[in-house]
């Protein structure tokens, strides 16, 4: 089984640049899925927040070097999708026992059903991305949903 194609469950109404910093994460999660819900991709904000608290009590979703990938499997999610965020400024991303500056912001919305081995190489797939210095370095120039779909693409994943 192949893991979803990242630049197919990203969408031009889930990539926000130049965002100002959140006040929390929490603040951050909302936005975030309000995006997800003006795409279609989930149907509940309050049902995918509930997912998302559930994974950080897991483990911490802050991977360092300014980015964090909160992500959530749910009943509420109708397609995969991707909110992409740049912030500003960094802000304080309170992670399970971890904190850190975040500025990029890669939110993953899993539909319950899909299989857990697709959903990890999906995960997967977006941290060997995120292990490019030279991707995540153009990740805080990209100017539009195209051009992030079009990095995307070139680093094959």
């Amino acid at each position: 089984m192949e893991a979803v194609q990242l630049f197919n469950v990203l969408s031009p109404e889930t990539v926000l640049l130049d965002v100002e910093p959140f006040e929390s994460k929490e603040v951050m999660f909302q936005l975030l899925c309000e995006k997800f819900l003006e795409a279609k991709v989930i149907t509940s904000i309050d049902g995918f927040i509930d997912a998302l608290n559930y994974r950080e009590s897991l483990g911490s979703t802050y991977m360092g070097h300014s980015i964090a990938i909160p992500h959530g499997k749910s009943s509420v999610v109708v397609k995969p999708g991707i909110c992409f965020c740049r912030c500003k400024e960094g802000f304080a991303y309170k992670s399970h026992d971890e904190v850190g500056q975040v500025t990029l912001i890669f939110m993953l919305a899993i539909p319950e059903e899909q299989p857990a081995e697709e959903y990890l190489q999906t995960l997967a797939s977006l941290a060997r991305l995120l292990m490019h210095d030279r991707f995540v370095e153009l990740l805080h120039h990209v100017g539009s949903y195209q051009e992030l779909s079009q990095l995307i693409r070139e680093y094959k994943v």
